[in-house]
């Protein structure tokens, strides 16, 4: 299971690992490069990245975090503090720069349809970062994929409507992990 940039990892990893991945389920996830929001792109170059740190702030998190809900009311102080609470962490920062750079998007892209297991795809349908017309071509280049769009839900379906996510998720694990 993963969210956003971090299915690019899980993707890659089962397109090299098959024989390891039996199901998957992705939130908001998309493989074409191009939709990598511009800043993303950026803190994957050299030295970038690493200065990238130094300008984190609750200000800033609250901004993306704020834009990546259809529901903006629903952001709190405490939900600001939750995502910058990790990234502060000593050495935190480095691993996501490692796993961001170490995989390849292109590479995602071009084999996604040598994945074979069932995937569960769940999108939210005012999702300001991945518009929802971007499932159509990703789902079209997995063949055993299933789309869920959640009404009333941007980027984080899984923290904006954590029941319904949940429920969408335990029913696909239901039928399709043994």
């Amino acid at each position: 299971m993963a969210s956003s940039a971090g299915g690019l990892p899980i993707l890659d990893f089962a397109i090299r690992n098959p024989e390891r991945v039996s199901a998957m389920i992705l939130s908001s996830t998309c493989s074409v490069p191009h939709s990598l929001p511009g800043l993303w792109n950026l803190i994957r170059l050299p030295l970038v990245g690493e200065a990238a740190r130094l300008f984190l702030s609750l200000s800033l998190i609250r901004k993306n975090l704020v834009g990546a809900f259809a529901d903006q009311q629903k952001v709190t102080q405490e939900d600001v503090e939750a995502y910058l609470q990790p990234l502060l962490r000593s050495g935190s920062w480095t691993v996501n720069l490692r796993t961001e750079r170490c995989t390849n998007p292109t590479f995602v892209e071009q084999h996604l349809k040598e994945i074979r297991c069932p995937v569960l795809i769940i999108w939210g349908q005012e999702d300001a970062w991945h518009p929802v017309a971007m499932t159509e071509a990703f789902c079209r280049q997995l063949p055993k994929a299933e789309v869920e769009i959640l009404s009333r839900c941007g980027h984080l379906p899984h923290e904006e409507r954590p029941d319904c996510f949940n429920q969408r998720a335990l029913s696909f694990i239901e039928r399709n992990v043994k």
